[in-house]
């Protein structure tokens, strides 16, 4: 049994995310039907992270299995002509039979991007967190270093959430600001659901004087502050967030779920690749 992997780009404004939803058109669900078209038996698509609803990727990754004998480079052409045009295969390749897209992983890191000016950008209101007051980056990274290490991390979780095991590990995490745009820089091998975008709101309020350094390192405290600043309720929805990179064994791939830009008619494509291109150049620069 071979198995394929691709990585894969798309435009997510039309789609309710990645998953298939009953009643919802979503990307996997027009990704599947493609795939099994070409190769005529049924497949289950495997991702590295699962986008939310209008959330795009730069270069999401995903992995089946068949026995067909189809060249991948011909695979990837026959999706190509098959998919709709906001969706596209970038790449295509055989890996190891082990290999899976979400479990193979060693880390996964995730940036949120806010932007810190008076007034929001028309260019990128849709895929930044607009905060119109002067946060303190250094009180930020010093409490980001906190979450370093293993720690029980349910204070940050999705409220009704049940797990065996909340204690995750986190490798690296921090703040740092490039121009206008702060950065948030998290990495480990797994997250809890809302986990991440709760810290972010957590941060935040660190940063707007709110919040102590020690307040934020206090788990029962951690909650409390949620609680009371609506940030479980505000953070439900998926403000715009990028997942720089993912690293497997010997594979490097970039980008899973990544800028979230709707589309719009008036709206001009090539200006929002070049933002993309720059924002991707900026977390080079900082990584």
């Amino acid at each position: 049994m071979r198995n394929i992997v691709l990585t894969i780009a798309y435009d997510g404004t039309q789609y309710h995310g990645w998953q298939c939803q009953p009643n919802a058109l979503t990307i996997q669900e027009i990704f599947t039907k493609a795939v099994e078209k070409i190769l005529n038996h049924p497949v289950k698509i495997y991702a590295g992270g699962r986008t939310d609803t209008g959330v795009h990727a730069m270069g999401q990754v995903i992995n089946f299995h068949t026995e067909k004998e189809i060249e991948p480079r011909s695979l990837a052409k026959g999706l190509n002509s098959l998919l709709p045009r906001d969706i596209r295969v970038k790449d295509a390749r055989e890996a190891e039979p082990s290999f899976h897209s979400r479990y193979s992983a060693k880390a996964k890191k995730y940036v949120y991007c806010i932007l810190n000016t008076a007034c929001n950008s028309p260019f990128l209101e849709r895929y930044v967190w607009h905060v119109h007051y002067v946060l303190d980056v250094p009180a930020m990274d010093e409490a980001a270093r906190i979450l370093l290490g293993e720690h029980d991390f349910s204070a940050f979780k999705k409220k009704d959430e049940v797990y065996k095991n909340p204690v995750r590990e986190i490798v690296r995490a921090g703040v740092k600001r490039k121009g206008d745009i702060i950065y948030f820089i998290v990495e480990g091998r797994g997250f809890l659901r809302y986990m991440v975008r709760n810290i972010v709101g957590t941060l935040v309020l660190v940063g707007s004087g709110k919040v102590t350094a020690e307040e934020f390192s206090d788990s029962p405290v951690k909650r409390i502050i949620l609680e009371k600043n609506n940030i479980l309720k505000d953070l439900k929805k998926s403000f715009p967030w990028l997942n720089l990179g993912l690293t497997t064994h010997s594979m490097q791939f970039n980008i899973i779920c990544t800028l979230k830009i709707p589309l719009k008619p008036n709206r001009d494509y090539h200006t929002v690749c070049r933002i993309m291109i720059r924002w991707t150049n900026q977390w080079q620069n900082i990584h």
